[in-house]
C-alpha cells in the first residue's frame, strides 16, 4: 500500500492523544510526512523527535508506508484540549493540568475563566473511507 492520504484530525487524536497530535501538528502541519513501516521508524528521525518512539509507533501502525497530508489542526486542538481541561478541573489543580496539557498555568487559568467550548457535532468519516482518501 502506498500513495498520499489526508489524515483527519479526529484520527490523529485517536492514535497520538491530544498534546502530541499538537504537536505533531505544529511540526508538520500543512505538509505531507512519510510514514514508514514500525520496523524502520529511526530512533533518530523527525517523527520520533517529535512525538516519542512509542506514539511514532502507534503512527507508523495507523498509516504504515503511506505519505500523510497533515492537517493544520491547531484550532481543533485547542479547543479539544479546553474541554479536557474544563472536565478535568475539579480533580487536578492548575499546576497538574499546564503540566499535563503542556500549557502555561497563565494559560491553563485563562481557559478556566472562559466558558467550556461547545462540542461542535462533526460526524467522522469511518475508518474505510478516511483510508481510500488519496490525492
Amino acid at each position: 500500500m502506498s500513495g498520499v492520504v489526508y489524515a483527519p484530525v479526529d484520527c490523529l487524536v485517536e492514535v497520538l492523544g491530544v498534546a502530541l497530535a499538537l504537536r505533531f501538528a505544529k511540526r508538520f502541519g500543512g505538509g505531507r510526512v512519510y510514514v514508514p513501516q514500525p520496523e524502520r521508524l529511526k530512533p533518530e528521525g523527525a517523527i520520533v523527535a517529535t512525538i516519542g518512539l512509542e506514539a511514532g509507533l502507534r503512527l507508523c501502525h495507523e498509516w504504515r508506508g503511506l505519505e500523510i497530508m497533515v492537517p493544520k489542526c491547531v484550532s481543533y486542538l485547542a479547543r479539544d484540549r479546553a474541554r479536557a481541561i474544563h472536565a478535568e478541573r475539579r480533580t487536578m489543580s492548575v499546576a497538574g493540568l499546564a503540566r499535563k496539557y503542556e500549557i502555561t498555568e497563565r494559560h491553563a487559568s485563562r481557559i478556566l475563566a472562559e466558558p467550556p467550548p461547545v462540542e461542535e457535532p462533526a460526524p467522522a468519516a469511518p475508518r474505510a473511507q478516511r483510508e481510500s482518501r488519496r490525492y
